[in-house]
């Protein structure tokens, strides 16, 4: 059962008209595991429908994890978790997330509780409760079963909590770094992988941007620095996401201040790109 990996949000926190927020699908058999859940992530579902991809419609939502709980990575969780259940969602929704994940679901779902309620009274769902049933997870296994077998493992994104992920199913294996600077387990993780998601930042373009480079060497992993990860973990295709142009450079020169130093397969990723 050969997994399918869909980007949904490629973008940052600089928000862009054609990349949104965090948020990816890995497809398994009809099982959608949805990364990530940043502005934008419900939009990019039903386009993926539109083109056919019928294991994301929205009464076949299950599972969701997220990475950590920056806002571009959560600030779609709201719309996700009520649209779902609007549109008769058929499964229980789990959640599962870092500490504190359990409070922002139950803060949210207060926050919105007037217009739940008014839903509840005036249509018919399958979900019983728009209530999700949310696991606060440490590194390790998520899921097992006979089909896929999901992973945790800590990375480093300043002081935020922040994990990497790792699926693996029909005999490949799809590794998504999360946010976080260059660390040893993302290169444990993700040796000989099939895909490798990773985020990253140009060198030119901090060079050339207001920010400060000691905030990015901090909380993120450069150019030159995931080409080293590349030559060091060898995946059969490496995709820059999270994508962090700052001083408004190219995509090919994005992609050529890796292919410089590596020279493996390199994609830009961009919302709706699939990849099998």
């Amino acid at each position: 059962m050969s997994p399918k990996t869909i980007l949904f949000g490629t973008g940052s926190p600089s928000n862009q008209p054609d990349s949104f927020q965090s948020s990816a699908a890995v497809i398994v058999g009809k099982r959608p595991f949805i990364v990530d859940c940043g502005g934008g992530t419900v939009q990019r579902l039903s386009h993926a429908v539109a083109q056919g991809h019928s294991e994301l419609a929205f009464d076949n939502m299950s599972d969701l994890i997220l990475t950590h709980l920056h806002p571009d990575h959560t600030a779609g969780l709201a719309d996700f978790i009520i649209s779902t259940w609007i549109l008769r969602r058929a499964h229980p929704l789990n959640i599962y997330g870092p500490k504190g994940t359990q409070k922002m679901v139950n803060l949210l779902i207060e926050a919105y509780e007037l217009g739940i309620a008014e839903h509840a009274k005036n249509e018919i769902r399958k979900a019983k409760t728009i209530v999700p049933n949310v696991v606060e997870y440490t590194a390790g296994t998520l899921v097992q079963d006979d089909d896929v077998t999901v992973t945790a493992f800590d990375v480093s994104h300043g002081g935020l909590e922040s994990y990497g992920l790792k699926f693996e199913a029909g005999g490949k294996s799809i590794v998504f770094s999360g946010d976080t600077q260059p660390h040893p387990n993302v290169i444990q993780h993700a040796q000989d992988c099939d895909l490798l998601v990773h985020e990253c930042y140009s060198v030119l373009g901090l060079s050339m941007s207001p920010f400060s480079e000691v905030y990015f060497q901090r909380m993120h992993t450069s150019t030159h620095e995931l080409a080293e990860i590349a030559n060091k973990t060898k995946p059969k295709k490496l995709v820059i996401t999270h994508k962090m142009h700052l001083g408004n450079i190219t995509d090919e020169t994005f992609v050529q201040e890796i292919t410089d130093r590596y020279d493996g397969d390199v994609v830009m990723g961009n919302d709706l790109d699939l990849f099998r």
